[in-house]
């Protein structure tokens, strides 16, 4: 895994913590217990446009 992989979301770290609820793994530890969908589309799309 790579921390941005461009054009390709899947192998992102940042799309893996963003959509983890696992502690240790997801974005934003304290108060969070939920994952934002939309959120996650916008994140996967932006790294797919990416060149």
């Amino acid at each position: 895994m790579v921390d941005i992989a461009p054009g390709n979301p899947d192998p992102s770290i940042l799309v893996y913590r963003v959509e983890s609820t696992e502690p240790g793994v997801m974005m934003l530890e304290l108060g969070r217990s939920l994952t934002d969908a939309r959120a996650v589309v916008l994140l996967r799309e932006w790294v797919a446009q990416m060149k």
